[in-house]
């Protein structure tokens, strides 16, 4: 991909705002710790059954780490997904680029406003 040019200005001090990458990943993550939560309790009860074999101390090591185990796996793969999603809605939907020399927000398919040919045809 070409670094983008400012469709108003010209300019090429362009950065990427990713507003919708930021806040799909943080209720990515918090949805994803959410079902965690859920899927922690299957984890503990699972865990705590595996460490029967080391008795009292096992079963609860056991529950915390599978309690643990559920909780970071669902919150990464709920944040990765919502951080997905958001890159997809800032290239498709926001104006997700803005030029640090005018402040104009515009999205990367944006048709530029100067005419870089003066000569126009009859």
């Amino acid at each position: 991909m070409q670094n983008p040019i400012c469709p108003k200005c010209n300019s090429a001090h362009i950065i990427t705002k990713d507003t919708a990458k930021t806040y799909g990943g943080i209720i990515g993550t918090a949805g994803g710790a959410i079902s965690g939560a859920t899927a922690a309790l299957a984890g503990a009860n699972i865990g705590s059954k595996i460490g029967m074999i080391a008795g009292p101390v096992g079963i609860a090591a056991g529950t915390v780490a599978g309690a643990l185990f559920g909780a970071l796996f669902y919150g990464a793969t709920g944040g990765i997904a919502g951080s997905q999603l958001g890159k997809v809605v800032d290239a498709h939907v926001l104006k997700n680029l803005e030029c640090q020399d005018c402040g104009h927000s515009f999205s990367g398919d944006e048709p530029s406003e100067i005419n870089l040919n003066p000569i126009s045809m009859p």
